[in-house]
């Protein structure tokens, strides 16, 4: 968002400068109001700022503190100067709000789903994690404090939206009701511990979330998209600095188109299958080899991008991942 000051400069009809009155312009960067679910950390956006006179000036990033543990509205100001005083400042509020629930869609007579054409079953891995969830059914009936799989009877078949919050670490619906899964509608503030096959399988699965997940202890991926040939999305934002293994993680997602050159991959060793039997664009391919050849990656790792090629742009990123890193890649090789 543009903060434009009043305040205008000139040049007489000579060409001469006149006074500088003008003061920097401020260009906050992300949004102006940002909502943080309460104990997920607020990371701070940064602004530029341009001046007519001086060009690029420094920005006073904001001396307020966000406690994201506590809810409330946080004013942070930002402030740019020229050479002259002039003076601007910026404002972006960040809302502290209640933990937002995990939502999804789900129709329970689709073919394919192993309870009744009137239920729906959520899964989880109560084995490895601990669960205290509560879950709105969307027919008016909640469930709370569950520790483990629920199955849960409409009156009705048909579409209903379902929302889970508080301790839910991990989905599990593979071979059980993943084909009922319609929309992921929002992520929520969920602390999720692992992301393994939260969608694996499910084939009707489309997206309409525009937040991203609590990523904060997540360490795999694995077949987390895996068969889900519908689902496409932006996953450019996600934090995934922390994940570990990427394991057959969009195989046969065939819709998938998202840009993730971008994800911080430094802590992963494995990426077997990450792309199996999917092509990626050219250009999504180099953008994916250039970026994170500059990134400290482990060595020795095998990643499988299947029939994508590469530009000669990418050759030397490749190489380096290659022969610096030691990394096994398997793709179509250079694009004719």
């Amino acid at each position: 968002m543009l903060f434009v000051p009043v305040l205008l400069t000139a040049c007489n009809e000579s060409g001469s400068d006149i006074e500088d009155t003008q003061a920097p312009l401020i260009q906050l960067n992300g949004e102006s109001q940002v909502i943080i679910g309460q104990g997920r950390p607020y990371n701070e956006l940064g602004a530029t700022a341009t001046d007519i006179v001086d060009g690029i000036v420094q920005v006073k990033l904001p001396t307020t503190s966000v406690n994201t543990d506590t809810l409330g509205d946080y004013e942070l100001v930002y402030t740019a100067s020229d050479s002259q005083g002039n003076q601007s400042t910026a404002i972006r509020i960040i809302s502290v709000v209640e933990p937002r629930p995990f939502i999804t869609t789900w129709k329970t007579d689709t073919p394919g789903g192993k309870s009744l054409d009137n239920q729906v079953t959520i899964s989880t891995k109560f084995n490895d994690h601990s669960y205290d969830y509560n879950i709105d059914w969307g027919d008016g009936h909640i469930d709370y404090n569950q520790s483990g799989d629920i199955t849960h009877t409409y009156a009705v078949a048909g579409t209903y939206t379902i929302s889970i919050n508080d301790t839910f670490p991990q989905l599990a619906s593979y071979s059980l009701d993943e084909k009922k899964l319609q929309t992921l509608e929002q992520w929520g503030d969920i602390k999720w511990e692992s992301l393994a096959d939260t969608f694996y399988g499910a084939q009707n699965l489309t997206n309409n979330a525009s937040d991203t997940p609590d990523l904060r202890l997540v360490t795999e991926f694995d077949y987390m998209f895996a068969e889900a040939s519908l689902f496409n999305a932006d996953l450019s934002r996600w934090d995934v600095s922390n994940v570990t293994r990427f394991y057959y993680m969009f195989e046969n997602a065939d819709s998938f188109t998202g840009d993730i050159s971008s994800w911080d991959i430094s802590n992963v060793t494995n990426m077997v299958g990450m792309f199996n039997n999917l092509t990626l664009t050219t250009e999504r391919y180099d953008a994916l080899l250039i970026n994170w050849s500059k990134q400290q990656v482990q060595n020795n790792v095998t990643f499988d991008a299947d029939n994508s090629q590469f530009s000669i742009e990418a050759q030397a990123a490749r190489d380096i991942l290659v022969v610096d890193k030691n990394w096994i890649i398997d793709d179509a090789g250079l694009a004719p």
